[in-house]
């Protein structure tokens, strides 16, 4: 069961706890002082949105499932690279997030710069440091 709050002065900021215990947040910020055109930021592995427009700041999570063009290539017979971007990327811009996989002694998974970032490569992948 889900549980509803609500801001006894000021009705348009709610909090809701949901049932599996992830919250709900519908509050309004007025922003002074400074003048801000229209500013939106998205995080594209979530579709989480921020913007900002007329001093008014809008933050807007909505969980989606995101589908990437997913390269696979099997270099070796102990060595598989996995890349991922978003459809229609180019492999030869840095909008890559490339996974090694080494079966040499175990199954050892590494990331292309030690991260999960998209920002490598796909064309390069084989000269890409991995950790």
């Amino acid at each position: 069961m889900s549980q509803q709050i609500a801001d006894r002065d000021n009705p348009s900021r709610q909090l809701k706890v949901n049932e599996d215990g992830s919250i709900d947040v519908n509050a309004e910020l007025e922003v002074k002082d400074i003048q801000i055109g229209a500013v939106e930021i998205k995080d594209s592995s979530t579709d989480a949105r921020v913007s900002v427009t007329n001093n008014k700041l809008d933050v807007n999570s909505t969980a989606v499932d995101v589908v990437y063009a997913t390269r696979i290539d099997e270099a070796s017979a102990t060595v598989t690279y996995i890349g991922k971007a978003a459809t229609g990327s180019a492999t030869s811009t840095s909008v890559w997030q490339v996974q090694k996989i080494d079966t040499t002694t175990g199954t050892v998974i590494t990331w292309a710069d030690g991260n999960g970032d998209f920002d490598n490569i796909w064309d390069n992948r084989a000269s890409l440091s991995y950790s």
